[in-house]
């Protein structure tokens, strides 16, 4: 028995600290061999794949078996990951570190909770609301490329530890805008509405699978992988593990409430209108003299009035500077909808992209930020 206590005491200093003993460390057997030899090939990317291998149900599992000292090196200190969520930025069961996945070398974001450990602050603060397994499998299993995707699941029993593993992201998009705006770089007018278009396309996808993530369609939920793809994040980061477990609705900071659409803030029920509303947002933040981590305000929406006065970057064609007005308009009705909104990027990308010569992404523009460094991680 103490043994085995002692093995489940490596194995959760390995996930909390990525510090692997010398006596935890195994040779590799032959299959083990073999199977980083097939993986290394597939890559995290198209683990999916596994399953369409021309080989026994039993070998597939065995393929699909990850564990964190032998795929995974992780940073030994993990982040609090983001304080603007609003329901699940109290909860502090879990912890999300950076890692790297050493069967192909892609960094990776890994979210590990101990699955039976309780979250007091959840059972006596705000309103509550219930999450069930069937909505974090929807999060599991859902692949987009403009979604950071969850690729591996991972259970410890001896540790009581569960593990999410997931895109990396270099820079989430408020941060982006922030660094445009101390450096005076302006994004290019084709940059935002191929951000408009890759956010509208995987909103859709995700409102098609019976996911309408209000809380993710903010500037400071949206990242850029290593390769410049935009990408909304997972809601795994934030969703609680355990089946049934409690997260409040009320514990809002002031950043997140910024972005509170005007049906929110009187108290009605969100749907696809907040989405659009929240992509209003996520583009006044980029063409916007002042993003929204310089022009704080007490209220819950003061800033998006400033459209409306025409308060833009002149630069900025009439066409993109309307759809940010219309995704604003406080009577949700009148906004238009994500298919619209997809269309009109889509012909306009295509459009401008006939004659456009500069940077691919908004990645590209980091390097002309010189002088301030500042983490690269959300």
């Amino acid at each position: 028995m103490a043994g085995k206590e002692n093995k489940a005491d490596l194995y959760t200093l390995s996930i909390l600290t990525g510090y692997v003993p010398n006596s935890f460390k195994v040779v590799k057997s032959l299959q083990d061999i073999c199977r980083s030899a097939i993986l290394s090939r597939l890559t995290l990317q198209r683990l999916q794949q596994v399953a369409d291998l021309p080989l026994p149900t039993i070998i597939k599992q065995f393929l699909c078996h990850f564990r964190i000292p032998n795929d995974f090196n992780l940073d030994g200190i993990f982040i609090d990951y983001n304080f603007n969520f609003p329901n699940h930025v109290h909860h502090k069961t879990h912890q999300i570190h950076p890692g790297r996945c050493l069967l192909d070398n892609q960094e990776v974001l890994i979210k590990s909770e101990h699955i039976n450990e309780p979250c007091a602050l959840c059972n006596t603060i705000g309103n509550h609301t219930m999450v069930f397994e069937e909505e974090r499998e929807k999060w599991r299993i859902l692949r987009h490329r403009n979604l950071m995707n969850c690729y591996v699941g991972m259970v410890d029993y001896s540790s009581e530890i569960e593990c999410f593993v997931l895109d990396f992201p270099k820079i989430n998009l408020q941060d982006l805008s922030f660094r445009l705006y101390l450096s005076q770089i302006r994004s290019p007018e084709f940059l935002a509405w191929q951000l408009l278009f890759k956010l509208s396309d995987v909103l859709l996808y995700l409102q098609e699978n019976g996911l309408t993530p209000w809380e993710l369609c903010q500037p400071q939920h949206v990242v850029i992988s290593s390769d410049g793809e935009i990408k909304l994040e997972n809601m795994l980061l934030y969703l609680p593990l355990k089946s049934g477990r409690h997260f409040s609705t009320e514990m809002i900071s002031r950043n997140v409430c910024l972005f509170h659409s005007p049906e929110q803030t009187q108290g009605l029920s969100h749907g696809p209108e907040t989405l659009v509303w929240g992509l209003g947002c996520i583009l006044y933040e980029i063409i916007a003299p002042l993003p929204s981590t310089v022009a704080q305000s007490k209220f819950c929406y003061s800033f998006p009035p400033l459209v409306l006065q025409g308060q833009m970057k002149s630069e900025y064609s009439d066409d993109l500077q309307k759809v940010v007005r219309e995704c604003l308009r406080v009577n949700l009705d009148n906004r238009p909808t994500l298919l619209e909104l997809k269309s009109m990027s889509e012909k306009k990308v295509e459009i401008l992209g006939k004659s456009y010569k500069g940077p691919d992404s908004l990645l590209n523009l980091l390097p002309k930020c010189d002088g301030f460094e500042f983490m690269e991680t959300t």
